[in-house]
């Protein structure tokens, strides 16, 4: 019996490892990707799709194509059947998903022009609760168009443009009027309103027209912002009016310390003319003297930057001779230099080496000129450097993600960076005038970067070798008046260094 148990126990003891030998080993994830297709390709294109909105401007098949790359990724881990035909619908999901996010796009239009500008002037952080409201109802519009309700979300539209627009009257009015609050309430809590009443006034009074400009047109952001500097002005310098009334209080100034502190406060600012002031004279006559002797010397000044100028002019003359005689003198060296060839080796040598280089110079932008569409990129040669100026990104206003479209031409870019033996890159970002210098800066930098990014990833360049630089809108290349010429100037450019 004992013998029987024994028996019993070693068996399920093999039928228990078998159990765990036979258990499928879970694969990782690069090992998912590379053995299953569909999956690899569903992931790709929801990572796509989110950088162009699809999870808000199609939520519905943007979350199912989710869910369903999900479950066929865990499915696939462990190794269970059904991994392909998951992915499959998955592909179908977010492809309706996409298409459904480029009608959501064409109907809302306006409405994401109007998001647009709320985002560039950081309403999203000023005011997040409010406007992840407005996100809300914006992807109900999109829903309610996947599901070819279309008047419905037409009757949302003029609601949200309304509220993204005030959002951004909001933004604007906060990140515009901030300071000259700040210094208001610092002239408040200074007693200013009491002991410099009128400079305190001005103040407030600058800082209502800031308002009242903005809510008459956000357009006229400058005179707003001109305004707003003045209203901070004016209520520095009611502080400041009210240190100095504090200071003769604590002084026990009388009427007439005032005007001796005064008078002293004139013949600081004299000093350096070395004249004294007619103080025995009426105040006006005194203020005259110091006004007359400034004058005097800002007009000996802008004499001296003329004579400057007009001696600029005759150096510039001059420079032009010499230039136009240095020239002369290079062409009969050239000369000189030609006759010699033929009894001078080393120089036949070096001009073949010049040639040499320029014809490679050539053929390689010649190569790399065929390879791009005049829709594409505009190349230039740059001695034996190429200048790619690509038109085809189409960054969205305030964005900085590549469309899956462009992979055709980041791949051209590739081939003509690798036409090269191992050159240094120069990636540069561009941007529109829409919005601030400092957001234009940053924005052009990041879309450099973006490019960069992908160039480092597919073609493994090393670092040293690429260098960043974000212009802004410092440098269109057409104008920014038209919605064309504005598309033109959010652009990359790339410049090859040969080596």
């Amino acid at each position: 019996m004992k013998s029987f148990k024994k028996l019993v126990g070693v068996v399920s003891v093999l039928l228990f490892i078998s159990a765990c030998a036979t258990k499928p080993v879970e694969l990782s994830r690069s090992e998912v990707m590379n053995k299953h297709q569909p999956i690899k390709e569903l992931n790709r294109l929801l990572v796509n799709a989110k950088k162009s909105g699809t999870d808000y401007l199609a939520p519905q098949g943007f979350q199912a194509a989710k869910e369903i790359y999900q479950k066929a990724f865990d499915r696939a881990t462990e190794q269970k059947p059904g991994v392909k035909e998951l992915a499959e619908n998955g592909l179908l999901e977010i492809r309706q998903a996409m298409k459904n996010a480029k009608t959501s796009e064409e109907i809302l239009k306006a409405v994401l022009d109007a998001r647009n500008k709320a985002i560039v002037v950081s309403a999203l952080i000023l005011f997040p609760k409010d406007f992840n409201k407005l996100e809300s109802r914006l992807q109900e519009a999109s829903t309610a168009i996947e599901q070819g309700r279309v008047e419905k979300a037409k009757l949302q539209r003029a609601g949200l443009i309304k509220d993204y627009a005030a959002i951004e009257l909001r933004a604007l009015k906060t990140t515009i009027t901030n300071e000259a609050k700040a210094k208001i309430a610092q002239a408040r809590d200074s007693n200013a309103d009491d002991m410099a009443p009128k400079t305190f006034r001005l103040a407030e009074e600058e800082l209502a027209l800031t308002t009242d400009i903005l809510d008459a047109g956000r357009t006229q952001v400058d005179k707003a912002k001109e305004h707003a500097r003045l209203s901070e002005y004016y209520a520095a310098k009611s502080i400041q009016i009210t240190q100095l009334v504090e200071d003769f209080e604590k002084r026990d100034f009388s009427e007439e310390d005032k005007i001796l502190w005064y008078q002293q406060q004139l013949e600081t600012i004299n000093q350096p003319f070395k004249l004294p002031l007619a103080f025995d004279k009426a105040n006006a006559d005194v203020v005259l003297g110091v006004q007359e002797r400034i004058t005097q010397v800002v007009q000996e000044k802008t004499q001296r930057e003329q004579d400057l100028y007009a001696s600029n002019e005759n150096i510039s003359m001059l420079e032009g001779r010499i230039k136009s005689m240095d020239s002369r003198h290079k062409k009969e060296v050239a000369g000189l230099n030609k006759k010699m060839e033929g009894n001078d080796a080393s120089m036949r040598k070096q001009l073949a080496q010049l040639k040499s280089q320029n014809r490679k110079a050539e053929a390689r932008y010649q190569k790399i000129q065929d390879m791009f569409t005049q829709e594409e990129a505009t190349v230039f040669r740059q001695g034996d450097n190429v200048l790619l100026e690509t038109h085809a990104f189409d960054f969205k206003v305030g964005g900085s993600e590549i469309d899956a479209k462009n992979y055709d031409l980041l791949e051209k870019i590739l081939e003509a960076i690798r036409v090269f033996d191992n050159p240094d890159i120069v990636i540069m970002g561009h941007t529109d005038s829409t919005g601030s210098d400092a957001l234009n800066f940053q924005l052009s930098q990041k879309r450099a970067e973006t490019v960069t990014a992908f160039l480092q990833k597919i073609a493994k360049f090393p670092p040293e070798k690429i260098k960043i630089q974000g212009y802004g809108e410092t440098r269109p290349v057409a104008s920014n008046e038209t919605k064309q010429g504005r598309e033109r100037n959010r652009r990359i450019e790339v410049l090859i260094i040969n080596k």
